[in-house]
């Protein structure tokens, strides 16, 4: 065909019909494929972990490589956020948010395209918005970060259920009422979506 070099085509037939292949490489074919090797890799991991179906965790994933192939990652991650986040049943994190959670296990691994990777998994913990929380404490970074460690401290579960929207705390001799969504989420997933879901509107 017009335009083709040989390298990027091939051809076969019986003399009745001729078969015509293009071989070139599709940018989108090969993001779809890094990120089921993501997935998969993950799903193995859940494996390894003996983890139960239904046992909810949040994935984490850190970049590794130099700045080429971090780029290179980051841009398939952004472009198949959404197949992830339907494959993982949660919203794929950035290492940088994994906040007080422990990893239950991290691996490291390469891409079939060369580019490295860490991925890591931990329980859902209460993920503390920092920002929010100075502007909360007008600017005493240390309240700030005080407030945070009491709320990563609490079970999500039964901050959940105190919260109802609001928890009221008392640090240092002030009182503080910490609001849901604005000081502090549930999990470091549920930031992302609601980031997400701004993101949309």
């Amino acid at each position: 065909p017009a335009g083709r070099t040989l390298e990027e085509v091939d051809a076969g037939g019986d003399g009745d019909v001729l078969v015509m292949l293009e071989l070139e490489q599709d940018e989108a074919l090969l993001e779809i494929g890094t990120a089921r090797e993501v997935v998969n890799k993950f799903m193995k991991m859940r494996k390894a972990a003996t983890l139960i179906p239904g046992q909810t965790v949040e994935y984490y994933i850190a970049l590794t490589g130099d700045e080429a192939a971090n780029s290179a990652l980051a841009k398939v991650m952004a472009n198949q956020a959404q197949y992830i986040a339907s494959a993982l049943a949660t919203p794929l994190l950035s290492m940088d948010d994994i906040g007080k959670g422990v990893p239950l296990i991290s691996e490291s691994h390469v891409t079939s395209g060369g580019q490295p990777f860490t991925l890591a998994f931990c329980h859902p913990t209460v993920f503390p918005c920092l920002e929010a929380l100075s502007v909360l404490a007008g600017g005493d970074k240390d309240m700030a970060e005080g407030l945070a460690v009491w709320l990563a401290s609490r079970d999500p579960a039964a901050l959940a259920e105190e919260a109802k929207g609001v928890v009221q705390v008392k640090l240092n001799g002030v009182d503080f009422s910490l609001k849901l969504g604005e000081h502090f989420f549930m999990s470091a997933a549920d930031k992302v979506a609601l980031q997400l879901s701004n993101l949309k509107l």
